[in-house]
């Protein structure tokens, strides 16, 4: 059998790997729930009590709240190797992940805090957790099922190596080591970016008038393209700006 036999064609579009972030309250828990047949692993408060924009009670199937990292990886493991009808596992949220993790890891190390850990190898040592639960998406992911990862946003510093130094959105987990390992994992990274409307009114300071702007109005829309701004990108064809709606989202899928 010659090597050249095992040069197999493309294939479509299969499950994906998404991550989804933004700021609190921005509908991200909404947004996933209309992914096919979702089981939420919920690591902080946030799926019970949840309404749509149109006021409807969301209503998922989820596992009890994580308490430790060895509870996450149990509910994944379970969704990865038993039978069930769930095609996509929801995360939510990566950022509070991140928390058990570095539990995980100060009770390795008999500390308090993962800041204890001298020269910054806390967050080294957290890596071989992250890619012990990265597999485990990678196996979920050969089963068929999609990988949707919630997060917060975060504002990060970063040191161009073309110019000045300037601040990003991203992902809320560890900047330097987690973070750019899942952002390279993903299919897709999608921001829900608000983009906030102002207007221009006068405001009288001692006997002086200022101009001063005001926010009036914000315009949510979801970035798909990666800016100086804010990290993003896809592998479906997407705007590089579209409505953050799933209606809208899925017709990419």
């Amino acid at each position: 059998m010659s090597i050249l036999d095992k040069i197999m064609d493309s294939k479509g579009i299969g499950p994906r790997k998404t991550v989804l972030y933004g700021k609190e309250g921005c509908g991200k828990t909404t947004w996933a729930s209309k992914w096919p047949s979702p089981i939420y692993i919920p690591t902080e408060n946030g799926i019970d009590g949840v309404r749509d924009k149109e006021g409807n009670l969301l209503k998922v199937k989820a596992f009890p709240l994580c308490q430790t990292l060895s509870e996450y990886v149990e509910y994944l493991v379970a969704v990865a190797q038993e039978e069930n009808e769930y095609e996509t596992v929801v995360t939510d949220t990566i950022d509070w992940l991140q928390k058990l993790v570095w539990k995980e890891v100060s009770n390795d190390k008999k500390v308090e805090s993962i800041e204890e850990i001298g020269y910054a190898k806390g967050y080294q040592f957290a890596m071989r957790y992250w890619d012990q639960i990265i597999d485990i998406w990678d196996s979920l992911i050969s089963k068929g099922k999609h990988v949707l990862l919630l997060s917060h946003h975060a504002i990060t510093h970063i040191a161009s190596p073309e110019g000045d130094p300037y601040d990003a959105y991203d992902i809320a987990v560890h900047p330097k080591t987690i973070a750019p390992r899942i952002r390279q994992w993903a299919n897709e990274v999608l921001f829900v970016h608000d983009q906030v409307m102002t207007k221009t009114q006068q405001e009288s300071f001692d006997k002086n008038k200022m101009d001063k702007k005001v926010a009036v109005n914000s315009i949510t829309t979801l970035k798909t393209v990666g800016k100086p701004a804010y990290h993003a990108k896809n592998k479906l064809g997407l705007p590089e700006s579209m409505e953050f709606d799933f209606e809208t989202y899925k017709q990419y899928l």
